[in-house]
């Protein structure tokens, strides 16, 4: 099993994974936050199963809105399907998507994960997909995930 970084993992500020530097807000009025992370396919190294790939740094306890999350890209091979969540739960977000025709799938598309039926929140920081299968990939198509998030203070 391999591990790999996305783009923008690393690159973030220490005030976006401090949730004490955050202004608390109630539930009704609580902002979304969005982060756009991309991860282009390993040139010459090929993603297998149980390979992960770390996303983003989120501040412990913030939820994903799993309904308004997606990946989307070009056809990146003849098999790609992937889980999305964090240590304790793998596949707390995405359960089994199917990015193999590419566009853009939603991480409620297959099998309703666990996080999008209770907004479950993140018990660490890494948010990482897991490649359930993959087979022929295409070099260098870049997965360009959407991750939509509450941080933990806006409860």
């Amino acid at each position: 099993m391999a591990n790999y970084d996305s783009t923008q993992e690393g690159q973030q500020p220490a005030l976006v994974t401090n949730p004490a530097l955050i202004e608390a807000r109630p539930a009704a009025c609580a902002p979304l936050f969005h982060a756009f992370i991309t991860y282009p396919l390993s040139s010459g190294v090929e993603e297998t199963a149980n390979d992960t790939i770390d996303l983003i740094d989120l501040p412990v306890g913030a939820t994903l809105v799993p309904h308004l999350c997606s990946v989307y890209s070009a056809d990146p091979g003849t098999t790609l399907t992937i889980d999305v969540g964090y240590a304790a739960n793998p596949d707390a977000y995405a359960d089994g998507i199917v990015l193999s025709a590419g566009g853009l799938v939603n991480f409620t598309s297959a099998t309703a994960p666990s996080g999008a039926l209770a907004l479950e929140p993140m018990t660490t920081s890494q948010l990482y997909a897991t490649v359930a299968s993959a087979s022929t990939l295409t070099d260098a198509v870049v997965l360009t995930f959407c991750i939509v998030y509450r941080l933990p203070n806006q409860a």
